[in-house]
């Protein structure tokens, strides 16, 4: 049975759409091909059939499913890309959960080495030969691996930082429960870029395919810089909706 939040603030219904949303994105059920019938996704996510009706109306008015009387319900089109709201400080995962996305975090690995990334000294203000800790990082969405994610922290801010455990796989939560920090502010750099052999391996793609590169420097609330990150999406199935405030226009700021 796959996992929804009937707790939560998304519909249930709403829910499954996007489940069955993430089940084609990844090839689950490729065009032309027949979903199973009410009564068995009504069984595989513990649910009535009205909900799931409700679910498989959405994907129809989408575009992504046919009903076809008496045959069934069949894939029509594939899905548009995953697309988590950029918002300041950020949290894409915490994004995506919130829209009833399945999402998963896996890390994968901790070193604690000096980088010679001038990136990452610039943005955290440490030298060539200052050792920081590297979380090394997957996030899928049901099955499909979506971004790869390198994340810096300073050890001369936070000496044993690699012996911390990250609840739910999260940085900032492990920074606010284990030192006090928390992120007020944040940098982000979005571009294009080519997938290295490293990241095509983990996102399965070809390498150099096209790929979105986004770089974080994340402040503390004395502003600080505390952590870098280079988030690896994969172009293919990912978009970022960015939501911003506009200032009313005043004579004072007409110049801007």
């Amino acid at each position: 049975m796959q996992q929804i939040d009937r707790n939560g603030r998304v519909p249930i219904y709403h829910q499954i759409a996007t489940r069955l949303e993430q089940r084609i994105a990844a090839g689950e059920f490729p065009i032309d091909s027949q979903l199973p019938n009410e009564r068995e996704l009504a069984s595989t996510y513990a649910t009535s059939r009205t909900t799931v009706r409700q679910a498989l109306s959405v994907l129809e008015k989408s575009g992504i499913l046919e009903r076809r009387r008496p045959d069934g319900t069949f894939v029509r089109g594939k899905p548009e890309k995953l697309s988590p709201t950029l918002s300041i400080p950020v949290s894409f995962v915490r994004s995506m959960i919130d829209s009833g996305h399945d999402v998963q975090v896996q890390l994968l690995s901790v070193t604690n080495l000096p980088t010679h990334d001038a990136t990452v000294n610039t943005s955290l203000r440490v030298r060539n030969d200052e050792p920081v800790a590297k979380f090394v990082r997957l996030i899928r969405s049901a099955s499909l691996p979506i971004a790869y994610v390198e994340a810096f922290i300073p050890t001369t801010l936070f000496p044993d930082v690699c012996e911390k455990t990250l609840p739910d796989n999260s940085v900032h939560e492990m920074l606010q429960n284990n030192y006090g920090t928390m992120i007020s502010d944040a940098d982000h750099a979005i571009e294009c870029a080519y997938a290295s052999p490293a990241t095509a391996d983990w996102l399965k793609i070809e390498v150099n395919n096209p790929i979105l590169r986004l770089e974080s420097c994340y402040y503390d609330q004395h502003g600080a810089p505390v952590e870098f990150v280079y988030t690896h999406w994969r172009a293919d199935v990912m978009k970022l909706r960015m939501k911003t405030s506009i200032e009313p226009i005043t004579r004072g700021n007409l110049a801007d």
